[in-house]
C-alpha cells in the first residue's frame, strides 16, 4: 500500500487510518514501511486524525477509535481522487462488456 506519487495530505491521512481500520492500530514504523512515507509526516497525520476522532494516539503509534470502525466513509471529495487509475480501470472494462441500452450503477 505504498503511496507512489505525491498525493495531497487528505488522501494520504485516508490510506493512513485505511491501514489502520485493516489493523485495528499499527506503529509509526509499520506505517512509515507500509506507505513509504516519513515518520514525521506519520506522526503529523496521526495527530490530524486524532483530532478528528478517528484514533488515539499511543506510544510509538496509533489505534482505530471505537467510533471509526464503523463509521468511516472517506469524504466524497477524497474518495473520488483515491485509486484514480483503477477506477478507470474498472470503467473501461464495464464498458466493453456493455451493450448498448444496457446500464450500470457504480457504487462504493
Amino acid at each position: 500500500m505504498s503511496v507512489r506519487s505525491p498525493v495531497i495530505p487528505a488522501q494520504r491521512r485516508v490510506l493512513v487510518l485505511e491501514f489502520l481500520l485493516q489493523r485495528g492500530g499499527a506503529s509509526i514504523q509499520e506505517l512509515t514501511d507500509a506507505l513509504g512515507i516519513s515518520a514525521s509526516t506519520v506522526r503529523r497525520d496521526l495527530e490530524q486524525l486524532e483530532v478528528e476522532g478517528h484514533v488515539r494516539r499511543t506510544h510509538g503509534g496509533a489505534v482505530v477509535s471505537s467510533a471509526t470502525h464503523s463509521t468511516f466513509e472517506p469524504a466524497a471529495a477524497i474518495a473520488a481522487q483515491a485509486s484514480r487509475a483503477e477506477k478507470r480501470a474498472i470503467g473501461r472494462a464495464a464498458a466493453y462488456s456493455l451493450s448498448p441500452g444496457d446500464s450500470v450503477i457504480f457504487d462504493s
